[in-house]
């Protein structure tokens, strides 16, 4: 955890002193070659989570920032997805960068905090914004991962998952799209 005060409502507060801790994490991995991944994390948080890579981004130009994307979220995930694929592709035009030079990593999970996730809406009587069933959000899971690799020009998608099904799945688009 960068800050300790994470909190969507201060939501410019937070962004400001995430993003200059973040800052200092990717000065020290560019020195170092090294990647650094931001961890979704609750749902709650996933927005300006969201927020704070792509503006880290556009403000430090280091692709070797990713971030981890739950695929268990209903509605949403594709639409996330899909909005990192368009910055990074207007991010290298807008700095005249050669296509493919510029690939922030995206890592696909199913998701870890469904327990936690629903139950918080449950309790709030918020809708339930996650898949509630395993195989909708295996479903998911392999539409968003050919998704990313039909667009790994733009990206540098990465796949985290337990299943073997899903792995097999993601092999064979990954070889399909190669």
């Amino acid at each position: 955890n960068l800050y300790s005060e994470f909190n969507p409502v201060a939501w410019e507060d937070t962004k400001h002193a995430v993003k200059r801790e973040l800052k200092k994490v990717i000065q020290k991995a560019r020195e170092t070659g090294a990647s650094v991944t931001i961890d979704m994390e609750q749902y709650l948080y996933k927005d300006i989570t969201l927020e704070i890579f792509l503006e880290t981004l556009e403000e430090e130009g280091y692709d070797k920032l990713s971030i981890a994307i739950q695929s268990y979220i209903k509605d949403e995930t594709r639409r996330d997805l899909k909005r990192i694929v368009d910055f990074a592709r207007a991010f290298a035009e807008r700095r005249g960068l050669a296509p493919g030079s510029f690939r922030p990593g995206i890592r696909l999970v199913k998701g870890a905090n469904w327990d936690y996730d629903v139950a918080l809406a449950i309790q709030k009587g918020w809708p339930v914004p996650l898949y509630q069933k395993k195989h909708e959000t295996d479903i998911a899971y392999e539409e968003n991962a050919r998704f990313l690799l039909q667009n790994a020009e733009h990206v540098n998608p990465a796949f985290g998952t337990h299943n073997i099904r899903t792995m097999a799945v993601v092999m064979a688009l990954a070889e399909h799209f190669n």
